[in-house]
């Protein structure tokens, strides 16, 4: 069973199809990262992935269409952590996290699997951005949803912070939860990934293994850049070299 299924979804703003007939799924255990340069369409297609804006097509959560289901139907089946990171009460870590939670153990399960335990009675105001990055993947991880959905969890980050989270991520696929990232880094999207779907102008172009989708061809289509890949034992490294010759 797929925990999120698209088929031909598009979004429209003012007339305009700003997504276009987009498919994509998530099963259980696997990390989907969807890749491709700023204003592509990413974020526009996780909101409408979860409903949160109208959209055309099929989007299903399990086996259930979006439509058909309730505000809280929908938190039971998928966790969003959104691109803005704003906390705008100095509440308590605690008090944040448990603000998606079913109760306390399920704030303390996701405090211990983000390493923020130590937080829990500081004013979340107080903290770092990493650690307010972390705390606020704890609010998601803390509605227990089999699938989380994440738009740029990764920006802003230190490289320890990044690998923190990623390794967040993998613990939840190899709990049988399904991960659905967006991301710009794309050699670790390509390291971390299991599957990756690249969308440009709003249309999917490709979706697949990192190393059958992000290829040096098209990077030069879709970023405009001349890029080397790097096979490597820990995965493909993705080096930019220099912006493509028109």
């Amino acid at each position: 069973m797929t925990l999120l299924a698209l088929s031909g979804v598009t979004v429209r703003r003012a007339g305009r199809a700003v997504v276009q007939d987009a498919a994509l799924t998530v099963a259980p255990g696997e990390v989907v990262g969807l890749i491709g340069p700023n204003a592509a369409g990413k974020s526009t297609l996780l909101r409408a992935a979860l409903g949160l804006i109208a959209a055309e097509g099929s989007i299903r959560l399990g086996r259930e269409e979006i439509a058909r289901l309730s505000p809280p139907a929908r938190a039971r089946r998928a966790a969003f952590l959104p691109q803005g990171r704003e906390i705008a009460w100095p509440v308590s870590v605690r008090a944040l996290v448990g603000l998606a939670a079913r109760d306390g153990a399920a704030v303390d399960r996701a405090l211990a699997a983000t390493g923020t335990s130590a937080l829990a009675d500081r004013p979340a105001t107080s903290l770092s951005g990493g650690e307010q990055a972390l705390v606020l993947l704890a609010r998601a991880l803390a509605q227990e949803a089999p699938l989380l959905v994440a738009d740029e969890p990764l920006a802003g980050l230190d490289p320890a912070h990044q690998l923190a989270a990623l390794g967040i991520f993998r613990a939840r696929a190899a709990a049988g939860q399904g991960v659905l990232l967006a991301l710009h880094e794309l050699g670790l999207a390509a390291r971390h990934c299991d599957r990756v779907a690249l969308i440009h102008r709003g249309r999917i172009l490709a979706a697949g293994a990192p190393a059958e989708v992000i290829t040096a061809a098209r990077l030069a289509e879709v970023y405009g850049i001349e890029a080397e890949i790097i096979p490597h034992p820990a995965g493909m490294i993705v080096l930019p070299r220099r912006r493509a010759r028109p």
